[in-house]
């Protein structure tokens, strides 16, 4: 009686085989992953800063003040945003401080977005799209390396739809070689964010 097997040769090959399509398959998830996430965070910036639109005249403290405790107690937390209680985090763990500043003659509301360090120029980009979108109704726009003495000093600022008139710099008018641009400065810094302004009259 006579007994069929596979050689060792043919049993490499189908390993190699398998070993190729699963790389193929990683690789697949990964990029369908990553582009969930990418539209999952430009639905949740966009719901917030739709939020602060919205609510912007309620936002008057005579000192600053950490927004985020109300958004909670109003429910109006973006879908899927994890929230500690005083920050929130968007799709890929970003840490988005909102808040009222508050001066006699400087009366504003932020988002504040840190770019984490592990993050890519694709979420950068993400982000400054969905701005870019919101221009008609933001104020002020910041983005960029932060200055290392200074929490407030970014390298580029642009103005909303508010303000621009006829200013060279209107958020609208940001060309993707321009976002291209900050966005690879900004990821390849130690500190990178945005700081998106609503001016309370």
């Amino acid at each position: 009686m006579r007994e069929n097997g596979r050689s060792m040769v043919e049993m490499l090959g189908v390993l190699a085989i398998i070993g190729v399509l699963s790389v193929g398959a990683i690789a697949g998830y990964s990029k369908a992953m990553m582009k969930y996430k990418l539209n999952k965070q430009a639905e949740q910036i966009s719901q917030l800063l739709n939020l602060m639109y919205v609510y912007n005249s309620q936002w008057r403290f005579t000192t600053y003040t950490n927004i985020t405790p109300y958004l909670i107690k109003l429910h109006e937390i973006p879908d899927g945003m994890r929230q500690d209680g005083t920050y929130l985090y968007d799709s890929f763990d970003n840490k988005i401080v909102v808040s009222n500043n508050n001066a006699p003659s400087y009366n504003f509301t932020h988002v504040i977005i840190n770019i984490n360090q592990n993050n890519d120029y694709a979420i950068c980009q993400n982000i400054m799209n969905v701005v870019k979108a919101h221009s008609g109704h933001i104020y002020n726009v910041f983005i960029g390396k932060v200055d290392e003495n200074s929490n407030n000093s970014y390298t580029n600022h642009y103005y909303g739809d508010q303000v621009c008139g006829n200013k060279s710099t209107c958020v609208r008018n940001i060309t993707q070689e321009q976002i291209y641009q900050m966005c690879q400065a900004c990821i390849n810094s130690k500190s990178c964010g945005f700081d998106i302004e609503w001016k309370i009259f």
